[in-house]
Formats: C-alpha cells, sequence, structure tokens
C-alpha cells in the first residue's frame, strides 16, 4: 500500500516539474520576432495595357521651285471677276499636302493691283537716245515682274507652308510691292512663314525673316528653313540689306547660331544662287554648298538657274551629312526651251530618335514637266504620268518621255529611274 502510494507521489512530481520547464503560452510582443513579407504579386500587362517604347519623330520635306507668272499664264487664270491658279497644282497636290513642310520659291512679286500686272523686259544697260532699233534690240535685257495676289490663295489652298521670298526679282515693284506682299500674306494668311525678306514700311505686322529664323516644330522635333539670294535684278534703295536676306558666309553663320539657339535640331537652307540655263552648278554654288554643310546645314534646296541641276551628297566638317539639291528649275514658266520646261519636286525625310540623334532617312528628286498649252491646261505633270500624248498637246514636241528621260538621266546620273520617274538619293556610300 505504502509502496503504492509512494508511487503515486513519484509521478506527480515528475509531472510538475515538466510543466514547470515548459514556455509560457504568453510573449512580450516587443521579443516576438517580425514575420517574413508577402512577396507581392506578379502583375502582368497585357499589349493594350503595356505603356508603348519611344518612337522616333519624322518630318516630310517636299519642295518645289520658281513661280514664274508670264502673261501667258496670267491669262489662263482669268476669270470674271479676279484669277485663279489652282489649275497649276492639280497634278502634284496630293505630294504637296502629304508632307509635314511644304515650300515654295514664289519668284515673282505680288504688288498690287494698282501697280498694274505685267511681265516686262528692261535694257540692262544704257540705251542712247538716237539708238537704232537694231541697236536697241542688241542691249541685253531683264525680265521684271509684277503678279496677282491670288497665286498666293492658290499656293495656300494646296498646302505650301513655308514662301520663299529671296530672289532676284524682290525688288521689281519696289519697297512698296514687297510691302504690299507682305500685307497680304500677314492679313490672309498669317500661318504661313514668308521668309528671306522684312517689310520695308513697317506697318504689316509680319516677322521680320531678315533678323530672324523660322523654325518649324512636330512633337518636339525642330527644323530651321533659311532662304537667301545671291543678288536681284533692281536695286531697292539704301534699305536693300535690311529687307533682304543675301547670300554670304557670315550671314549663314549668323543664321546657323540663331536657329540653334531656337532650338532647332535640323536646318534647311535656300539659296537663290547660280548661273541661269546651265545644267551643272558653278564652282561658287559648290563653294557656298559645302560652307553650308561644314555650318550644319542638312538640306539645302536651291533655286535660280531656271533648269534642274545634280543632287549632290556633302560631308560637313563636323561629319554630318547634307544634302545639296543644287536646282530645282521652274516649276511654272512660259518659256518654251525644252530644258527649262523640265522641273520637279526635291523630297526629303528627316528622322529625330528617341535618345535625340537626327538625321536623313531618306531624299529624292521627283522630275516633272510642265505642259505648255492654253487655258486650264497650262499646267505641270510628274513625269510618272507623262506621256507622248500629252507631248503632242502641248507647246513643245520635243518633250517626248523618252527625251524628258533622257535628259533627266544625263542630269540626275545613277539613281535615276525612268520607269518610275525618280530620282533616289544615294545616302549611303
Amino acid at each position: 500500500m505504502r509502496k503504492g502510494l509512494a508511487l503515486v507521489m513519484l509521478v506527480l512530481a515528475l509531472l510538475l516539474g515538466a510543466c514547470a520547464t515548459m514556455p509560457s503560452s504568453t510573449t512580450d510582443p516587443d521579443t516576438q520576432p517580425a514575420p517574413e513579407p508577402s512577396p507581392a504579386p506578379e502583375v502582368v500587362l497585357t499589349d493594350e495595357e503595356a505603356p508603348p517604347e519611344p518612337q522616333p519623330v519624322t518630318i516630310d520635306l517636299v519642295m518645289v521651285g520658281d513661280i514664274l507668272l508670264h502673261d501667258h499664264i496670267n491669262e489662263c487664270a482669268r476669270t470674271g471677276d479676279g484669277y485663279d491658279y489652282s489649275f497649276l497644282f492639280t497634278h502634284v497636290a496630293d505630294e504637296i499636302a502629304s508632307a509635314d513642310l511644304a515650300i515654295v520659291n514664289q519668284e515673282t512679286p505680288l504688288g498690287g493691283a494698282e501697280r498694274g500686272y505685267y511681265t516686262q523686259n528692261i535694257p540692262m544697260g544704257e540705251v542712247a537716245e538716237d539708238a537704232t532699233e537694231e541697236e536697241k534690240r542688241a542691249v541685253p535685257k531683264m525680265p521684271v515682274f509684277n503678279s496677282p495676289d491670288q497665286i498666293a490663295d492658290a499656293e495656300v489652298a494646296v498646302g505650301f507652308d513655308v514662301v520663299l521670298k529671296a530672289h532676284n526679282h524682290t525688288f521689281d515693284a519696289g519697297y512698296g510691292g514687297l510691302a504690299h506682299e507682305l500685307a497680304y500674306w500677314t492679313e490672309h494668311y498669317p500661318q504661313i512663314a514668308v521668309i528671306g525678306v522684312a517689310d520695308p514700311s513697317g506697318e504689316s505686322g509680319t516677322t521680320n525673316y531678315v533678323e530672324n529664323v523660322y523654325v518649324y516644330e512636330k512633337e518636339g522635333f525642330r527644323v530651321a528653313v533659311l532662304n537667301y539670294s545671291s543678288g536681284t535684278n533692281l536695286y531697292g534703295g539704301d534699305m536693300d540689306g535690311a529687307v533682304l536676306s543675301y547670300l554670304s558666309e557670315e550671314k549663314i553663320l549668323a543664321d546657323v547660331a540663331k536657329a540653334r539657339e531656337a532650338g532647332a535640331d535640323m536646318i534647311v537652307a535656300c539659296p537663290h544662287w547660280g548661273v541661269e540655263y546651265q545644267d551643272m552648278y558653278s564652282d561658287t554654288q559648290a563653294y557656298y554648298a559645302q560652307f553650308m554643310a561644314d555650318a550644319g546645314v542638312d538640306v539645302i534646296f536651291g533655286t535660280h538657274p531656271h533648269v534642274i541641276e545634280p543632287v549632290r551628297v556633302l560631308t560637313g566638317s563636323g561629319g554630318n551629312t547634307c544634302v545639296c539639291f543644287y536646282s530645282n528649275g521652274n516649276f511654272i514658266t512660259a518659256n518654251q526651251t525644252a530644258k527649262n520646261m523640265i522641273t520637279g519636286l526635291s523630297c526629303a525625310t528627316l528622322q529625330k530618335a528617341p535618345d535625340g540623334t537626327c538625321s536623313i532617312v531618306s531624299a529624292s528628286f521627283l522630275p516633272a514637266v510642265v505642259h505648255g498649252a492654253n487655258d486650264r491646261e497650262m499646267t505641270t505633270y510628274l513625269l510618272r504620268d507623262w506621256n507622248d500624248d500629252l507631248c503632242r498637246s502641248g507647246w513643245n514636241g520635243q518633250l517626248t518621255r523618252e527625251w524628258v528621260c533622257g535628259h533627266c538621266e544625263a542630269v540626275l546620273g545613277e539613281g535615276f529611274d525612268a520607269e518610275k520617274g525618280v530620282y533616289t538619293v544615294p545616302l549611303t556610300s
């Protein structure tokens, strides 16, 4: 009995000791270890929800050459109450409208009806009062113009954004004519940049594009457009240097600096230069083209020779690429000489990459032909649309498709595709 009781007492003592050594079920929260953080749930974005990667920004440029409104063209455009020039651009309208930036060289002044509309050939030197008719005819002459304002209406309607006014006919209608033209643009189309000149009267409110540079912007990509003339036919007066942008090394460097200060990523220059009726550019043109490339100009659109000239790819002193279209030719003219009726659209696509790098991604020249005719058949066709039926219906039977293609190939060289009617500029060697 005692043995049994002793055994029970021993078991109880062991159980009590075990309970004393067991950890308490209530512990201090300050000593409790921090729980492991739960992993963040994985987020899977669909294509629609994922942020788009930055894309390059491109600017498509197109430029057409000299708009020369001879009397015959004005007669073709005459309506009952004015003038309508829209037919001049019918066959190139899509190319102009689709460009981000379309440039036109409006070479004849819009000096106002009060001065009369005219194309006149005036002597380039003194003519003696007692000169015979034969002697008078022998004196070299130059044309001067004054054209109706309504050409501006047609240019805007088709989609031009920039109008070039620095050229040899700037002062044909005097300072008053230039002031009238700028006032017309400012009043009716203030969104259009009319560059290369300034208002002699100071009254139109137009931007002074002799002192300032025009900069076009698309989605943060900025392109400056500059315009120069190598000279003028007539002397306007003491203000010439203040109201016309003359071509010079100093002017180019100053304008490029202003363009960079305005944030321009790339620069286009439009010089009115060269020797009339010459299929090859002159040494002076080549010099200024390289000077512009060295200064940082990316694209050059040349005018004045009234014929097309070659396209060249230049390398600037900084290693930059510059495409030079030496001459676009006459976009519209009443000159009936075959090669003066060959023209074209100069095209270039500029690009700014997401990292800020800028480049010329493509460049081409689309040859075109002036269809000399009467009424609204007086217009310009792209070469790809030109055929011998059009040739036969026009003034100059020499302008067969075969002849035009042969002329373009001779001037433009390798890279001209006669079947497609395009010259592709070789940007890489």
